[in-house]
């Protein structure tokens, strides 16, 4: 909300290191590498979170909605 996002992301890459096996750190690295324009490792990490919790209807609406900003329908 800040429009820190490079300190966001670092704080999310520490977070994904300490523990790899929570989908949230992915998808808020996910959700800053959008916000920083790399739809890239964007669409990996999200897809690394929607592996780690498929369950979670929070990082599919979010993968969905990349998808849609990149035009890859």
């Amino acid at each position: 909300a800040l429009r820190k996002t490079d300190e966001a992301s670092e704080s999310f890459k520490k977070a994904i290191f300490a523990d790899r096996s929570i989908g949230e750190s992915y998808l808020g690295y996910a959700l800053a590498m959008m916000r920083q324009g790399d739809a890239d490792t964007a669409l990996q990490y999200i897809s690394a979170a929607i592996a780690l919790e498929p369950r979670r209807s929070l990082f599919v609406s979010y993968w969905g909605k990349m998808l849609y900003e990149i035009k890859r329908f």
